[in-house]
């Protein structure tokens, strides 16, 4: 497996190192890991006063100011990784280093906040998301795994990105590390359970008590048919989570009840019965969220 984290000497970077770092089984099959620094360019008026020999040993000074303290902090950690800087814009240079090197995964720590206006990630984040289709992996907080074994949510809503963050998760089991426990969650909104009780009269009639879990039941079977035989086939055994409310909302709800290591899933797409659209679940958990989350996007 080959992992590219960005690193910009912020603590969030230092919460994507300590959940790497963390992935004890992982790091014993020698994974390639590049460390990724994007130094900004200085700007074009001024290039031509700078001759090219004393750009250059300018722009490997910023990287090291970066890099210094990271080997400091990587220190007595199992963390093998190669350093590399580029110039330029940062979500431009992520992205063009995700293209030259081709990773399985790309590693981040975000800063992110929620306001009456909105919910917000990282700028450069938000770059990178938009610029490349590779899975990623953020970082928010300290919340970091204490053991190789982590608790992992599985966010599915019966679309095809749902089989593919399975499939992600089965190709990397060493990643997600021994003896973890998975949770299959799927979110049903309250909407789509009321337009479902009228479908037959052609008026929504508000559901109670025993019809009302029997819906739950089956929009979680729907949604999870497709998934529960590979996890199935694979012998990955897991725990059935079926809630409803606003996706994100719950789902960081979900992760804070079950204390989630990370939360996978994928983005873009309606569920079945159109009651989540990924894209902005995920960004709404990102945002409200502490837990890491693993984005799939393919």
């Amino acid at each position: 497996m080959k992992i590219l984290i960005a690193v910009d000497g912020s603590i969030y970077t230092d919460h994507a190192l300590e959940f790497l770092a963390s992935r004890e089984g992982f790091l014993a099959s020698s994974p390639e890991i590049e460390m990724l620094s994007v130094v900004p360019q200085i700007p074009a008026g001024a290039l031509r006063f700078i001759e090219r020999e004393t750009l250059e040993g300018y722009y490997k000074d910023c990287s090291e100011k970066i890099f210094k303290p990271i080997r400091k902090f990587l220190k007595g950690k199992d963390l093998p990784v190669e350093e590399v800087y580029v110039v330029g814009d940062p979500s431009e240079g992520i992205a063009d280093e995700v293209d030259r090197t081709k990773p399985d995964l790309v590693a981040m720590g975000s800063r992110g906040r929620s306001s009456l206006k909105g919910l917000f990630l990282g700028s450069v984040t938000r770059g990178v998301l938009a610029r490349t289709k590779v899975p990623m992996l953020i970082v928010r907080s300290d919340l970091i795994p204490k053991k190789d074994g982590m608790r992992v949510g599985i966010a599915v809503d019966g679309s095809p990105q749902s089989k593919a963050v399975v499939r992600y998760i089965l190709n990397n089991l060493d990643f997600f590390g021994k003896d973890s426990k998975f949770y299959l969650i799927h979110v049903t909104s309250d909407i789509s359970l009321t337009l479902l009780a009228g479908v037959s009269t052609g008026a929504p009639q508000p559901l109670k008590g025993t019809d009302l879990e029997a819906i739950k039941q089956e929009t979680y079977r729907e949604a999870t048919e497709d998934i529960v035989p590979m996890l199935d086939k694979a012998g990955i055994e897991y725990e059935k989570v079926c809630v409803e409310g606003t996706p994100g909302d719950v789902l960081a709800k979900v992760a804070k009840k079950k204390k989630l290591s990370l939360m996978v899933m994928g983005t873009h797409g309606y569920g079945r019965f159109k009651s989540a659209v990924l894209g902005s679940t995920a960004m709404r958990l990102l945002a409200k969220g502490e837990v890491p989350v693993m984005l799939i996007r393919k």
